[in-house]
Order: structure tokens, then C-alpha cells, then sequence
């Protein structure tokens, strides 16, 4: 049977239910790039095999960095402490699976405050904050090398006048350098 009727036999068609091109076992290809639908990463534009049927320059591996903010709005870290909150929990188990299938990938964690407090002490509690990250990390059987810092209350990332925006600021910045991996 051909259930689609496009000349290719259910049984040799990877996509017996949608008509397609005997060349691509029958799977359409409707940018017409040469790359079955089913195997496109951008199926409505035209891209090349080596990115995945999408289109642009491969970015070098050397220059790849992913960066993954652990952040979790009203939730990171309350006022003047450093210990992970366990809302944060899920997020860093992500994380965890990430460095378990990268074992040379190098962490960057850094911590940060709002601006209540003398700056020295913000400075260090957002040290503590990285750092209670890092230990996290560890106690999960992580190895993979850590350059852990604070930046105190110099980088916000909400306005720090109202109590919603503090929250927000008090939080721990995660980013993977994958290197030449």
C-alpha cells in the first residue's frame, strides 16, 4: 500500500501519512532544501545539512559559551542570606545533567546582592551566594572546574527602589564555557 500516494510503499516511507519525494523516502521537503521535513531544524526556510537544514555560519566550537542564569524571581536567595533556597532546586538539577554529559566544561558562577547593606558586606555575600552554588554542585558529584566570584550589587538586573526589583538582584548568574569541546 502507499497510503499517501506518493509513489513510495508504506513500508519504505518514512512518512506514510504525507505525500513527499521518492528521494527523501518519502517525507516532503517544503523549503526544498533537500532535507526531509522531519530531519529540518527550519523547515520553512532553506539551510544547509551541516546546520541542520537552517541557514547562517556554524559558530566555532571555541567560541561557543552557553550561559544559563539560575535566577528564580522572588525565590533566589532572601534578604542577607547566602544558603540555596530549595525553590532553586529544579534549576540546578537541570544544570547538574548538563555538566554530567560535559565533564570539561568550565563554570562560571557568580553572585550578586541588591544594594541594601555597606558594599563590603555585599561584596562578600554575594561570594557566599556563588559559592553556596558551587558547594550545591559539588555534593552532587560534580568535578568539573568552578571559578566562582561576587560582584556585590554593581550588576542589577531589575531597579533596586522597590522590594520586587531587590528580589530579583539577589541572585546567582551561572554561565558554561564549553571551551573546544
Amino acid at each position: 500500500p502507499d497510503t499517501d500516494n506518493d509513489g513510495v510503499a508504506d513500508k519504505d516511507d518514512r512518512c506514510p501519512q504525507v505525500a513527499g519525494l521518492a528521494a527523501l523516502k518519502g517525507c516532503p521537503d517544503r523549503d526544498g532544501d533537500g532535507i526531509a521535513d522531519i530531519d529540518d531544524a527550519c523547515p520553512d526556510i532553506a539551510g544547509t545539512k551541516a546546520l541542520n537544514g537552517c541557514k547562517g555560519v556554524p559558530e566555532p566550537k571555541k567560541q561557543r559559551l552557553k550561559k544559563i542564569t539560575v535566577q528564580i524571581q522572588d525565590k533566589a536567595f532572601g534578604y542577607r542570606r547566602s544558603e540555596v533556597n530549595p525553590a532553586m532546586y529544579p534549576l540546578l538539577n537541570n544544570l547538574l545533567e548538563e555538566l554530567k554529559n560535559h565533564p570539561n566544561v568550565v563554570v562560571k558562577i557568580t553572585g550578586h546582592t541588591d544594594h541594601l547593606g555597606e558594599e563590603e558586606f555585599n561584596k562578600t555575600l554575594s561570594l557566599q551566594r556563588a559559592e553556596a552554588v558551587a558547594k550545591y554542585l559539588r555534593d552532587k558529584g560534580i568535578k568539573n572546574k568552578m571559578i566562582v566570584k561576587g560582584e556585590g550589587e554593581h550588576k542589577p538586573i531589575a531597579p533596586n527602589n522597590t522590594e520586587a526589583g531587590r528580589r530579583k538582584n539577589r541572585r546567582v548568574d551561572v554561565e558554561l564555557d564549553y571551551g573546544n569541546e
